[in-house]
């Protein structure tokens, strides 16, 4: 529940005051970020989009937000709720295309985060003005050595600030 309310601070927040969300594996980070993306489109705050490595990395994400909406996957690998979606583009993409004003995209939440290289993660906070970095630091998504030192520092130089959360109490 707080890290739920930690991401929503994000999304109703002022811009460049990311929240970095860290814990070891299996204690719901996925499931946590496909919670508030939900409360993000129920409360009509804009679009969600999602990155990470994999596709399949996120399915929790969108499993979460489909049983407490009962929204499905549309031909496009979005849900829709309300006027609001949840879309999933990798992170090449993200950043080819920019952030689209008219696509009304309030949040980025980027799962996974250690498993992307340092440079992707700073382009993907300079282009994106609200994200969130979800990641495990030790374990299947490597060291989490270059997220840790070289990521952090320069996030913590170019954000307004940045809000740390971590989970702690496994649920699988």
């Amino acid at each position: 529940a707080e890290a739920i309310e930690a991401i929503l601070a994000v999304a109703r927040g002022r811009p460049r005051r990311p929240l970095v969300l860290r814990s070891h594996r299996g204690r719901g980070k996925t499931s946590a970020l496909g919670l508030a993306a939900t409360r993000v489109l129920e409360e009509g705050l804009g679009d969600v989009l999602v990155t990470a490595a994999r596709r399949e990395a996120v399915a929790p994400l969108f499993d979460r937000l489909a049983e407490a909406t009962g929204a499905r996957t549309d031909d496009y690998g979005a849900v829709r709720v309300g006027r609001h979606r949840l879309r999933f583009l990798p992170p090449d993409v993200l950043l080819g295309q920019g952030p689209d004003p008219s696509s009304g995209a309030r949040l980025l939440l980027i799962d996974e985060a250690a498993a992307l290289p340092a440079a992707l993660l700073e382009a993907l906070f300079t282009t994106f003005t609200r994200c969130v970095f979800a990641t495990t630091e030790h374990g299947y998504e490597g060291s989490g050595r270059g997220f840790t030192l070289r990521f952090l520092p320069w996030l913590e130089s170019l954000a307004a600030s940045v809000h740390h959360h971590w989970l702690t109490t496994p649920i699988r």
